[in-house]
Formats: structure tokens, sequence, C-alpha cells
């Protein structure tokens, strides 16, 4: 197999991100009665009492086979950040929809807990034919401190299935970015057919490849082979010698398009055979962290340094680390969220010298390391003794919740780095409380 380095210059990458990231495709049709009609359509393909397993934390029951599902509101879009943000999910990688569907990107820009994750640009090709306008609104966001960037400072884009035909847009795309004076953007293709998306990454001068999503292997398979599939589909990326950002599939079952079709894939009919069994959260958590290390088996070629998991809604489709109503409802907790943070604590949360600290301290030391809020403070360097200031207080809460919250009296004293994560995790819990919608 010819890599791209055989057909082109590999594009100037930059430093490595040493510290890996976890990103989630956000695809947002659980707009209920919004524009375009696509809610309707969804809810109506979970109603079946059999799907009501993968409904959103915030659907309605209506009946045995019946539930609407209506998460266009500005309090649910902020709640999915505090989720997100709660069990280490680092960014959003959003779908680009210009109807109802742009309804969560819209409220996560007005969010109050923005600062707290930041989001990414998933675009399709069309968005990149020439005069389209959208573009222009995308490089003022690339400079926001909440976009998405590389360790270097360049705004990062998913293109879904990039095609040779976005060069001219892609050229105007970094020349409006030079005119701004921002960073010329690190775009990542996405294409089903590996070999080609490494061969029109190089044509179209991207950085790196990816997927949206690697499917089912084999009607009705164990979730383990999906896993294996996923990891042979990072070894072809590998293989093209092209950087790559490792997809996760975290499920993969379009049934309920195929009992109930919906009008943009009327080719539905195999769908019926597009499926695997589900994952436990551990399972998918291991996922996961298979990735990580392959990520760091291979640092020459992931310079950017993330997973990205397909995905964090794609809950008729199959896909999903979203809470559900049921997991909520019953056992009070995000399932499969909780189980990437528990590996996320062995990878962040690596402190020698909290062991003798009281249990709930110890928690929550390891709890806002899951979630970066003690990022890049590792073994005796955490110092859990030390006195805090004011300014690094502060920072522990903005990178918590994204902005200070008023915390009251503190007490007057000194607080040590443990009362500090003591502290912070309180207030946050209060901050991230379970909706009260549920059940």
């Amino acid at each position: 197999m010819s890599n791209i380095s055989d057909t082109a210059k590999t594009p100037k990458t930059g430093p490595r991100n040493e510290s890996p990231l976890i990103g989630a495709i956000r695809w947002d049709a659980w707009i209920g009665d919004g524009e375009g009609g696509v809610g309707r359509v969804v809810s109506r393909s979970l109603s079946p009492a059999k799907y009501h397993f993968r409904l959103p934390w915030f659907s309605r029951i209506l009946g045995p086979n019946e539930a609407f599902i209506d998460g266009a509101s500005q309090e649910i879009v902020d709640k999915e950040i505090q989720f997100a943000k709660t069990y280490g999910i680092d960014y959003f990688a959003v779908l680009h929809y210009d109807d109802g569907m742009s309804f969560a990107r819209k409220a996560y820009l007005n969010s109050l807990y923005r600062n707290s994750i930041k989001w990414c640009a998933l675009l399709e090709s069309h968005r990149f034919a020439v005069g389209y306008g959208g573009l222009a609104w995308y490089i003022e966001e690339f400079a926001k401190p909440y976009y998405q960037k590389t360790a270097d400072g360049r705004p990062v884009i998913y293109i879904f299935q990039a095609e040779l035909r976005i060069k001219e847009g892609l050229e105007a795309l970094r020349a409006g970015c030079g005119k701004a004076g921002v960073a010329e953007p690190y775009i990542i293709g996405m294409n089903f057919d590996i070999p080609k998306s490494a061969m029109i990454a190089a044509e179209l001068g991207l950085q790196g490849i990816s997927l949206y999503t690697g499917g089912s292997p084999s009607p009705g398979c164990p979730y383990p082979a999906v896993m294996e599939s996923d990891a042979a589909k990072w070894r072809s990326m590998k293989e093209t010698g092209a950087q790559f950002v490792p997809q996760i599939t975290t499920g993969w079952d379009k049934r309920p398009r195929y009992d109930n079709p919906n009008p943009w894939e009327p080719a539905y009919e195999d769908f019926k055979n597009q499926y695997a069994k589900q994952a436990s959260p551990e399972e998918i958590a291991r996922n996961i962290e298979n990735a990580f290390d392959f990520n760091d088996e291979n640092k020459t070629q992931t310079v950017f340094n993330s997973v990205l998991v397909y995905a964090w809604n794609e809950n008729d489709e199959g896909g999903w680390i979203v809470p559900t109503y049921f997991e909520l409802r019953d056992s009070g907790k995000p399932l499969r969220l909780c189980a990437i943070r528990e590996m996320l604590k062995r990878r962040r949360a690596a402190y020698a010298d909290i062991g003798s600290l009281d249990p709930e301290s110890k928690k929550a030391i390891e709890n806002l390391a899951a979630a970066r809020v003690f990022e890049n403070i590792t073994g005796s360097m955490f110092e859990p003794q030390r006195e805090v200031g004011a300014e690094e207080l502060a920072g522990y809460f903005v990178r918590s919740v994204g902005y200070l919250p008023d915390v009251g009296d503190l007490g007057g004293g000194a607080l040590t780095r443990a009362d500090a994560a003591l502290l912070v995790y309180r207030v946050t819990q209060k901050i991230f409380d379970l909706p009260e919608t549920v059940g």
C-alpha cells in the first residue's frame, strides 16, 4: 500500500498534544417539534417500547409505544455540558445544520458553562461550496477561547466525507483565516474508505484523517467484535502514513430506522441487519482506553492526540454516551459516562501523595482530575497541603464550571489544595445535580 508520503508532501502538523483528548460527536436531532421536522421523526423511531432504553435523559414517555424527545432548551444544553465536563469529555465535534438542528450549537455558545468544555466543527463537504457564507462565521469562532485547538493553537475542523471537489472552498477558508489573523485550521478528513481518505487528505493538504463511525463487522455480533473492528481501522489509518484520530464506535444498531423509516435514508431495507449487541459501559471505556494506548504507540502520527467518540447522541442509530432516561431514573447516575470517568481516574489522577487524605477529599481530587480541573498536576507536584491563593482557587472553579460562581464566605482562613479540592467539588456537585425532570 502506498502511503501519503509517496504522493504528496505531508502538511506541517506542529507539536504533539501530550495529554490525550476525548471528543464526542453531536448530532442534535432531538428537537421535538422544532424547525425541519426531524425531531418528530426521531421521536417516532424510538417510540416502540423495545427501544425506550435508548431514550436520552430529557425524553418523555407518553405511552407504552410513544415517546417525545425535545432537548431544545438552554437548560438541557447547559446540563449536557455539565455532564460531559464532569465525566471527562474534552470537546464536542458538532455537526453543522442551519435549521432547527442548530439549536444545541447556538445554545452552547450562549451557555454560562461554555468555557468548561470546548467544541469544534464537523462540517459536511457541501459546506465548502464557493460562495457559502457560513464559513465566515466560523473564522470568527476559531479565535474564541472555547473553540478546540491543537497544541500550537490551530482550530480543529472535521470534514465528513471529504471530497476533492472542496479544494477551492478550502483554499478560500485558509485565505480568510490568514486575512483575519487566525491560525491555519487543522483539518481532519473523514471517509469510510481509509486509503482513499488518506489520498484525498494529501491532495487537499489536510492535516489528518479519521472516521465518523466504524459500524458493525457482522449482524448481531457481540460488542468485543466491534472493538476489534475499530482497532483494525486504526491500524489501517496508521498504514497510510497519515496523521489520524481513531474513532470509537460505542454501538451500531439501525433497526429503529428500519421499523420507522425516515425521509433522509430511503434505502432502509438493510437496516434490519445493521446492528451489534449492546456494549457494557465498561467495554465502551475499554475501547476508549485502547485508542489512548494506540495513540501512545504511534506518537509521530497522532500529533493532535485525540480519540473521537461516535457519538454523544446518535441514540436511534445506536451510538451514544449521553445519559439515558432509564440510567438516571433507575441507577441515579449516567452509567456509560461513569465507566469512562473511572477509566480516566487511572490515567489522569495519578497522584502519589493523597493516600493519607480522608476518603471524601481523595474522591474529590480524583474526580476533578478526571475532569481536567487539576490538569498537569501529578504525583508529588500536587502537594495537597500547600496553601492555595485566590488566583489558583479561581482557576479551579473556572476549569470546573466555566466561570467563577459565588461561593460565599470561604471561612477567612487559608485553604490547602486538598481543602480547595473539597470546596470546589462540593460547589460543583450542587451545580451538577441530576435533573429533576427524570423519573
